[in-house]
């Protein structure tokens, strides 16, 4: 795989830590992440997954909660919101979606843990039940049932 790492601005680059030029660019980005959020700008999750080898669907959109939080400094809570409702918001289809209410469609996810807590918790393998337009894809609720009980 080729990569193509950003030109070195030492006006720009010096400012953030990192070893590489491609460290300090990300942790650029973290920081105007960052300070977007502080600003009131909405913010959304978006992989760009293509379900290949590179971009596994599923994975990569959670990596970037993950990232949202560890990198950015953006709360579990307002992270979660970005990947539902904001994303919603956006494309101007949140009367319909991207929050539970009556009369709005969703798809609905069971973690197996808290991640507003930890969002290390919202992870593909921790995904329960996985429900998709009313069906589900994965549905683990016996073993989470047995867990709970014992």
């Amino acid at each position: 795989m080729t990569t193509f790492p950003p030109k070195y601005d030492p006006k720009i680059h010096d400012q953030y830590p990192g070893q590489t030029v491609a460290e300090k660019d990300l942790n650029r980005i973290y920081a105007n992440l960052k300070k977007a959020k502080e600003r009131g700008i909405l913010l959304t999750i978006g992989s760009d997954s293509f379900n290949s080898q590179m971009t596994p669907y599923g994975e990569t959109a959670v990596g970037e909660l993950h990232a949202f939080v560890e990198c950015a400094g953006i709360s579990e809570m307002d992270t979660i919101v970005a990947a539902t409702l904001n994303g919603a918001k956006v494309l101007k289809v949140d009367d319909i979606t991207g929050s539970i209410e009556a009369g709005k469609s969703a798809d609905i996810l069971v973690i197996d843990g808290n991640p507003l807590k930890n969002i290390r918790d919202l992870t593909v393998a921790n995904m329960a039940v996985i429900m998709k337009e009313g069906d589900f894809v994965k549905n683990n609720i016996p073993c989470l049932l047995k867990a709970i009980a014992s």
